[in-house]
């Protein structure tokens, strides 16, 4: 059984990984391996919730430093929710302004209240005539910006509450989607054992760029072929791996792979794309490949457009 002291480091070290997550200065590897756990571990998600907090208040306070406010800033630029629990955390902030000056004024108020605690003749005139019309004047301004912000800090709940289950809607379908993918490399992984010692059809395509041109290339795939082998010519090998993903005629994706290596010849290299038969029926499709570099930048390299003929 673990100690108090390894779990307590255990979760320094989730809260500094999660504050560089969202302060985008995570490596892909790292990134991917955090949005990974964020989709199956709950505790996780909770606290990556409660750091998110910690990093807009401090924005909030001007507690970033140079650096982290420039990384904070530009995630803000692209999200929606970040911005939704930056005005949350600034109508908290100006209701807790305000509501410690108001009880400094009903404190002074009670003190010059006869029936509670009678203050000196000479002040009580010189409040009734120096300071009684801009006590109500001041009150009057105090009661409308109390109603205010109330109405943004009800404004403020109702959209954490709206973000907060758009969230949980997006982790479902992220958690379905992962399953979906875990069932299709199941289904390739039995298809590539069953077809191992056995002939499998194999198809070079040329990219777009490469062509020059948008034709199509044409396949015609052998009758109880299972599974089929696309070769896309990539020319230079430059990149660390690839990320193939198939696209059927209307832009739906159909298939994402992982290529960790190629085969290359005298000319040129190929990355190799085992594609299961039943996924492809007669039709036209696209491939998009993406090369991931050494130090985690992904880029597109090309397009591949071919027509299934049966």
């Amino acid at each position: 059984m673990r100690s108090s002291s390894e779990l307590e480091s255990d979760d320094a070290t989730d809260d500094r990984e999660l504050r560089r997550y969202l302060l985008g200065h995570l490596d892909e590897d790292a990134r991917c391996r955090v949005e990974s756990r964020l989709l199956s571990d709950g505790d996780y998600f909770e606290l990556a919730e409660a750091v998110e907090d910690e990093v807009v208040e401090e924005y909030v306070d001007g507690r970033l430093s140079g650096g982290e406010k420039q990384s904070f800033e530009k995630r803000l630029r692209h999200s929606a929710k970040l911005n939704q629990r930056l005005l949350l955390h600034r109508a908290l902030r100006r209701h807790a302004r305000r509501s410690v000056f108001e009880r400094w004024l009903s404190a002074l108020t009670s003190w010059f209240t006869p029936a509670l605690r009678p203050a000196p003749a000479l002040a009580a005139v010189l409040i009734v005539f120096c300071g009684g019309a801009w006590g109500i004047y001041r009150i009057g301004q105090l009661q409308t910006q109390l109603v205010a912000t109330t109405a943004s800090i009800h404004q403020a709940v109702s959209a954490r509450d709206s973000i907060a289950a758009m969230w949980n809607d997006e982790r479902l379908r992220n958690q379905a989607l992962q399953r979906s993918i875990e069932k299709s490399d199941a289904e390739l992984a039995r298809l590539t054992k069953q077809t191992a010692v056995a002939s499998i059809a194999s198809f070079i395509l040329t990219g777009a760029t490469a062509r020059g041109s948008s034709r199509t290339t044409r396949l015609q795939l052998p009758s109880g072929q299972p599974l089929v082998e696309l070769r896309l010519d990539i020319g230079i090998d430059d990149y660390r791996r690839y990320t193939a993903v198939l696209r059927d005629a209307q832009g739906r994706d159909l298939m994402t792979q992982t290529i960790p290596s190629t085969q290359k010849t005298a000319d040129t290299a190929y990355a190799i794309m085992p594609l299961p038969a039943a996924l492809v029926p007669p039709g036209d499709y696209t491939i998009e490949l993406r090369g991931v570099r050494a130090e985690g930048a992904s880029e597109r390299i090309d397009s591949y457009t071919f027509r299934i003929d049966r």
